[in-house]
């Protein structure tokens, strides 16, 4: 049911039909999905029946925003 939530997160939230959406590996996450549009960034991710999605408008890179996120979703599984 995540899998399907998340999905569903990604086809409302992500507006421009070219944005291109990836998959990350390697988190303890069961999934997380990216998409970058400018300085708008979003995570999509899912772990066990916790869900987020966080829109992020700014400078920061991807790439240090993507810990912070899953650092927070695991959180909620304690």
């Amino acid at each position: 049911m995540a899998e399907n939530l998340t999905l569903d997160l990604i086809s409302r939230y992500v507006y421009r039909d070219d944005t291109e959406i990836k998959a990350v590996d390697g988190l303890k996450l069961d999934k997380m999905y990216i998409a970058e549009e400018g300085t708008r960034k979003q995570i999509f991710a899912y772990s066990g029946k916790q869900v987020i999605h966080v829109a992020y408008y700014g400078k920061m890179k991807i790439e240090d925003i993507i810990p912070l996120v899953s650092e927070k979703l695991l959180s909620y599984q304690e």
